[in-house]
């Protein structure tokens, strides 16, 4: 397996995001980095999110210091918030499981 891409509704089905798919986690083996193919997956699993899920908005999160991420959640047509910020609660000096 060269990628790997994940999406799917993390809100509840009553609530006002109801319709708001989450995709992200892409993933590429390290030999094939480089080459544009987590553009693509990342891209496929958009597409996935809306086509084959039917979500009216779809959302993706990166640290805005992984350079890398945010291009290309750019490149797939999204476009960054600075003015939103997400979180994970992790115990104290655990080391990030993100780049």
């Amino acid at each position: 397996m060269a990628a790997t891409a994940f999406a799917y509704f993390p809100y509840n089905a009553h609530g006002p995001h109801h319709a708001t798919a989450w995709a992200g986690l892409v993933a590429v083996h390290e030999a094939q980095r480089k080459r544009g193919i987590g553009v693509r997956v990342n891209a496929l699993a958009l597409c996935a999110a809306g086509n084959d899920l039917g979500a009216e908005r779809v959302q993706q999160f990166a640290r805005a210091t992984n350079l890398a991420s945010c291009r290309m959640i750019e490149r797939c047509g999204l476009r960054l918030r600075r003015d939103v910020r997400s979180g994970i609660a992790q115990p104290a000096g655990a080391q990030s499981f993100t780049r």
